[in-house]
């Protein structure tokens, strides 16, 4: 009686497996790492089963979920900080965009020497600088979401945490809309935030002339 040859057992486990291939990211794409739904590295296709579909689903809601709670607990824990930048992107939209370019480019540089050194503790350090930014940084998107839901009260009979729970959804759905909402409204969220957190962490506030002229602009 001849036995099979160990290769051949080896050989068919890996006929059985799917084959799979490689998805070559497109260079452009790679130029925005942060945004959760776009990939910046080589990803794998294949037949996602049901589980994995219905994984993904989980993933999303929950994430879903997170962002308002995440927004609604500096809100409440920290509301001075959120009206600061509230304030400041009300009175001075444009150089709180600017300030958060600034801000922006001075983490982006140190981030991306960070994650290209061949050193364990430096990528890791890199990593570090990424989360702590975009924490900061839901400070102002908390304010942006205040600013969505102040010019939401006229239009209904709202409580202030309901209009600030409204302010967050239309933020947060307008920034899943694909490649519009990305671009659009994502990325100009985020340097908004990045502007109105330093100036909110700061204490700069906006002038009294420049803040009334803001304050009296109807909502549209």
């Amino acid at each position: 009686m001849t036995r099979a040859h160990p290769a051949s057992f080896l050989f068919k486990k890996i006929r059985a497996i799917r084959q799979i291939r490689v998805i070559r990211v497109p260079i452009f794409l790679q130029l925005f790492p942060l945004h959760p739904c776009i990939p910046y590295i080589n990803q794998i296709e294949r037949n996602f089963p049901m589980a994995d579909m219905t994984a993904i689903f989980f993933v999303l809601l929950i994430l879903g979920t997170a962002v308002p709670a995440t927004f609604v607990g500096w809100w409440l824990l920290f509301p001075n900080l959120v009206r600061r930048a509230q304030t400041r992107l009300e009175a001075t939209p444009w150089k709180t965009f600017w300030l958060g370019v600034a801000v922006f480019l001075a983490l982006f540089i140190p981030v991306l020497i960070l994650l290209s050194l061949p050193f364990g503790p430096a990528k890791f350090l890199g990593w570090i600088l990424i989360g702590g930014a975009l924490a900061l940084s839901s400070i102002g998107s908390a304010g942006l979401a205040a600013l969505i839901g102040a010019r939401l009260q006229p239009h209904g009979a709202f409580s202030e945490l309901g209009s600030f729970v409204r302010g967050v959804i239309i933020l947060e759905l307008a920034a899943f809309l694909p490649i519009i909402g990305w671009l659009f409204v994502w990325i100009p969220s985020l340097l908004l935030a990045l502007g109105a957190t330093a100036f909110a962490l700061l204490n700069w506030s906006p002038r009294a002339k420049t803040a009334q002229a803001a304050e009296s602009v109807p909502a549209a």
